[in-house]
């Protein structure tokens, strides 16, 4: 493995890279879980390669978790294409590179019929037409070089490692023997021949070899079939090899909820080793919980399977071998939600943890030695037990569920600020996929991950974080000037609104951060006006009386506006006095409602995305290639 490629060949010998995939993990734990669940046995190898379900679930882009066909990119593309067999998707996975992206406009085009297709020389139309006249393939260039110029299949497999290395010597002895070739074996005169040369060279540049797309094809066509119709089987295969990513676990989530899904949590009483799929839902699987390992859930199944439901802490402690479940899996178990079943909140179970593990050891001692208990004699829960405390706060159990589980499962830190995001923000994180590049907008989500770095020529410090709302999330570069005046806002699992420019310079956009402010504060620096709308036969004294106590009981930087309506439809808009100013939070708009009704309060939110940011382009060259943050 020392030496290159060409050095093993000059040798006579084969250098060959071997890669261990996970996603046929992922088609052998499909096929497995179909078998468990409905008693089909697939073979794979059997499939039809013409499923017409297949091809709609990839035409519309539906491709999360399916091989290689997974960007934002390859989605449209799937959809631009229109894939309707099997060697479009190899065309695709030839396609979708940096090389050969010039030509999509044009194979698209073609397929499409509106630009009719030209060959250089007839006999080329049985090498093309499956690429609809596009060389697309290395072995489309050796069998030109062969149909046209009388080269063995070695020869031009020369020819084409000549073209795509682009090694001028060899390229210039090559055009000779082409041409040569091509006025021999077809009579093709030496002007027309040069240019069928100077063409095959041009695309044989970007030329992928086709055995390899075919490879890469036949395995996204799998799991693009076993998505089509085995989807729960799938996605929970699908989950149980990204438990230690949580960027992915989270968009599988989101995927799982597009389907109507629903991701069942933890139970030691509900849950197998692994995830399993149930109808129109997945349950999480134990040893897909952190710091819990095959073994110890496969021992705690085990248990459940021969004595049957686990009745509560205690006896779950004293049925399991605590060599392998031992107090930390059984603390994990109660932080992520996994004992929930036992009827305590979590913080009790916590609590009582080292008190069941010490009965249960004497339990077990007792037995052993052939004694009985005066615990047998005992009610299972005595006065004592569990512990009196209070539960713990929402924050940190959704808190302990991310950590443990990779994403929320019984609720959402962004779930209080939902109608706030609706009104303030310009986009969610899904949208900004389909936005185009240099876009300023405004998102909402959680800082989910923070990652420091250093620039290299000024040395200045800078950061790359996840930003994640409910369904997506996004990577958000902040550059040195942004994170000097905006870094202490950027804390972990703050809830933050976030201004900047869209990048679409890789598969999956990112933002370059502008301006970011804390979700609370959003409404006192984003918010113009408060406008009441009220009907002018119910602006009585005791109506207003209680509109003013309440913005009163609101201060803040917002004017308030109230707008009488007439009942023959004219409105007129007073404004208040200063002392009126508010501050427009979602819990006076609630109040609000209460008294005038629902969907005659507004707020007036400034349109621009950012409040200071002016747009103007700036290039950085410390991260990636140089993003560029264009605005208005």
């Amino acid at each position: 493995t020392q030496y290159s490629k060409q050095h093993i060949e000059a040798l006579g010998l084969l250098k060959a890279d071997f890669l261990g995939l996970k996603t046929l993990s992922v088609i052998d734990e499909t096929v497995k879980l179909v078998q468990q669940t409905k008693g089909i046995a697939i073979d794979m190898q059997n499939i039809p390669m013409d499923d017409q379900q297949t091809f709609e679930l990839l035409r519309r882009g539906d491709t999360v978790g399916v091989f290689q066909l997974e960007s934002a990119g390859m989605r449209d593309l799937a959809r631009r294409i229109g894939l309707e067999r099997i060697e479009d998707i190899i065309a695709l996975v030839a396609l979708f590179r940096p090389g050969p992206m010039n030509m999509l406009n044009d194979y698209v085009a073609r397929k499409s019929g509106k630009i009719k297709i030209v060959y250089d020389d007839q006999r080329m139309e049985p090498i093309l037409a499956e690429t609809y006249g596009i060389m697309l393939y290395q072995e489309q260039v050796q069998q030109a070089a062969h149909v046209l110029a009388g080269y063995t299949l070695g020869q031009g497999d020369i020819l084409r490692r000549a073209m795509g290395l682009k090694l001028p010597g060899e390229m210039e002895k090559q055009r000779q023997t082409f041409i040569e070739g091509c006025q021999k074996t077809c009579g093709i005169p030496a002007r027309k021949a040069a240019k069928i040369f100077e063409n095959i060279a041009k695309f044989a540049g970007y030329g992928f070899n086709k055995s390899h797309s075919a490879g890469y094809t036949i395995v996204a066509y799998q799991t693009a079939y076993l998505k089509t119709h085995y989807p729960e089987e799938f996605l929970a295969a699908l989950f149980y090899s990204k438990v230690d990513c949580h960027d992915r676990m989270a968009v599988l989530l989101n995927e799982a909820r597009s389907l109507d899904f629903e991701i069942l949590p933890p139970d030691v009483n509900a849950s197998g080793v692994r995830f399993t799929p149930q109808a129109k839902a997945i349950r999480f699987g134990l040893a897909g919980i952190k710091n819990i390992g095959e073994g110890a859930a496969a021992a705690l199944v085990s248990e459940r399977t021969a004595g049957g439901p686990f009745q509560g802490l205690l006896d779950l402690c004293t049925r399991l071998d605590t060599r392998l479940v031992n107090r930390k899996v059984i603390e994990t178990l109660i932080r992520c939600g996994a004992c929930d079943s036992f009827g305590m909140h979590r913080a009790q179970l916590f609590n009582a943890v080292e008190a069941a593990l010490s009965r249960a050891e004497t339990t077990r001692r007792d037995r052993q030695s052939g004694q009985g208990s005066l615990f047998e004699l005992l009610p299972e829960a005595p006065s004592d037990f569990p512990p009196d405390c209070p539960p713990w706060p929402k924050k940190d159990l959704l808190s302990a569920e991310k950590e443990l589980l990779g994403f929320y499962i019984s609720g959402h830190p962004l779930a209080p600020y939902e109608s706030l995001l609706q009104r303030y923000r310009l986009a969610s994180i899904a949208d900004l996929a389909q936005m185009p590049e240099g876009s300023l907008t405004r998102v909402g989500g959680l800082v989910a991950q923070l990652e420091q770095k250093v620039t290299k020529k000024k040395k200045q410090l800078m950061a790359v974080m996840q930003l994640e709302d409910e369904a997506s999330a996004v990577e958000v570069v902040v550059y040195p000037e942004v994170y000097s005046q905006y870094g202490a806002v950027l804390t972990a699992e703050a809830p933050v609104l976030a201004c900047g420019t869209i990048n679409q310079n890789k598969d999956i956009p990112n933002l370059v951060l502008a301006e970011v402010y804390p979700l609370d504060q959003v409404p006192a620096l984003f918010a113009e006006r408060l406008s009441l709308h009220l009907a002018v036969a119910n602006a009585k004294e005791a109506l207003l009386t209680q509109i003013k106590d309440l913005l009163q009981a609101h201060p803040g930087p917002v004017p308030v506006v109230i707008c009488l309506q007439f009942p023959a439809g004219e409105e007129v808009f007073l404004s208040t006095d200063r002392s009126f100013k508010v501050m427009p939070s979602e819990a006076l708009i609630r109040a609000l409602e209460h008294i005038v009704g629902e969907k005659r309060v507004y707020v007036a939110v400034q349109a621009r995305p950012c409040r200071t940011h002016n747009g103007h382009q700036r290039r950085h060259a410390a991260y990636g290639r140089g993003s560029s943050a264009n605005g208005e």
